[in-house]
């Protein structure tokens, strides 16, 4: 009876405490990916504060982009008006198991960000690949993968199906609530597998179910007949930022969790550079 009485009255004496918004620091945010099929992408900017605070995020001030290889400056990013730092693929000449690595110059501040080496994976060796609509669920379709051996160390596995429409232009919207863009992003952290120890002796096989629907420009429902599909080698240091961004999000929502930082190879910014190997094959969605 008097544990009852104290817990009725502890709850009474409960108050609402506000708790103060955390004061905004302004850091830079940097994000380097670079392929041999794709090129070169990089968005640098300074991180956002949460919702609707009245606070001044800093303009970007002058910068220069390097690609790095063996420690010396092998070719620059061009910057758009989009504040985008880019590298067209013609422009590269890369070569798997070298390292790479991007520098950053602050020509405002005169201050220098250079990532940590990242290994360019072997090229991706398909053997077989099919895509075969479902014998049961003709709005599903099975993708069928066959990997040839690597001799360089690949980290994880990344497939990113694009469905294509009848002018074999990439469809924008799978659903009422799903988009696909084909982007350095959606290729690397896209049904992502995870290597054992990152070496496969025989071919790999990899297989999915997958659905053809898609919402045409009236929002009608369509079934795609052709999809291209984007396989991507990921080395270690993409492989464990895509992670850590993947547990981050599946960690729910629990106060008392302690929040652990993302994966940064940048030692005074926060941000990841990487290099992938990928390739693209054009399917027809046989019946």
């Amino acid at each position: 009876m008097l544990i009852v009485i104290f817990l009725t009255y502890s709850c009474e004496m409960s108050r609402k405490v506000p708790l103060d918004a955390p004061i905004y620091q302004p850091q830079l945010v940097i994000q380097g990916l670079v392929s041999p099929l794709s090129g070169a992408r990089a968005i640098i900017r300074y991180n956002q504060p949460l919702g609707d605070n009245d606070v001044d995020v800093p303009q970007l001030p002058k910068m220069e982009v390097y690609l790095i290889e063996n420690g010396e400056r092998v070719a620059m990013f061009e910057q758009d008006s989009a504040d985008q730092f880019s590298i067209p693929a013609e422009n590269l000449d890369l070569s798997a198991g070298m390292d790479y690595a991007m520098e950053v110059v602050d020509l405002t501040h005169e201050r220098k960000y250079v990532s940590s080496d990242s290994r360019l994976p072997d090229p991706v060796e398909v053997q077989t690949i099919y895509a075969t609509q479902d014998s049961h669920f003709m709005d599903d379709y099975a993708l069928g993968i066959s990997l040839g051996e690597v001799e360089q160390k690949v980290e994880a596995v990344s497939v990113y199906p694009v469905l294509l429409d009848s002018m074999m232009q990439p469809v924008k919207q799978i659903s009422n609530w799903q988009t696909q863009e084909v982007n350095f992003w959606n290729k690397i952290s896209t049904r992502v597998e995870y290597t054992n120890d990152g070496l496969w002796t025989k071919e790999k096989e990899l297989l999915f179910r997958l659905s053809r629907d898609y919402l045409n420009e009236g929002g009608e429902p369509m079934l795609a007949d052709h999809v291209d599909v984007y396989i991507t080698y990921l080395p270690t240091d993409l492989t464990r930022f895509v992670r850590d961004l993947e547990e981050l999000y599946f960690s729910g929502e629990d106060i008392f969790q302690q929040v652990r930082p993302v994966y940064s190879n940048f030692d005074n910014a926060q941000g990841v550079f990487g290099v992938f190997s990928e390739t693209k094959r054009r399917l027809e969605i046989r019946r």
